[in-house]
């Protein structure tokens, strides 16, 4: 694959179509497909020079040929796989360029969505050290406030030492 230059503008775009695409369409989800679109991110990051990628990254969306979820360890190892393809394809420093992945937790879904994140997250850490934060969005006007959240927090911090 040939790329070239890309403006920040550009790249900002790819990436909030990226996260449209795996959010939205099944087709996204697919991952071979998630492969292709994550190694066209982090090429894109790494031709303009961005040595940090923070990837927001809902677990368990995934799903292989027969349409079954991949499980959590073969998706950090999909993720890694590609981070590492990238960076010998490019001829990139490994200690130069990093992918850190932001876990999202979904308010507006729900305790059982933060507390399947959040042990994803503990699991996750058994396998990869790519897994960095904790993020909970949506909107406080239409969502529980994080105070809602806080006994799945902390059982989630003192079961991830």
């Amino acid at each position: 694959m040939q790329f070239g230059a890309i403006s920040n503008t550009s790249l900002h775009s790819l990436m909030v179509c990226l996260f449209l695409i795996i959010k939205n369409v099944d087709l996204g989800k697919y991952k071979e497909f998630f492969k292709l679109l994550l190694e066209e991110i982090l090429v894109k990051c790494a031709k303009q020079k961005l040595y940090v990628v923070e990837l927001r990254h809902i677990f368990g969306l995934l799903f292989d040929e027969d349409r079954q979820p991949v499980q959590l360890e073969e998706e950090l190892k999909i993720i890694q796989s590609v981070l590492d393809k990238v960076r010998t394809e490019n001829h990139i420093d490994p200690r130069h360029f990093h992918l850190r992945l932001i876990v999202t937790g979904l308010k507006i879904v729900g305790k059982p969505h933060i507390v399947k994140m959040i042990d994803s997250i503990v699991e996750g850490r058994e396998y990869s050290d790519l897994i960095t934060g904790f993020d909970m969005v949506n909107e406080e006007d239409v969502t529980p406030p994080i105070l809602h959240f806080v006994p799945e927090i902390l059982d989630g911090k003192q079961r991830d030492n």
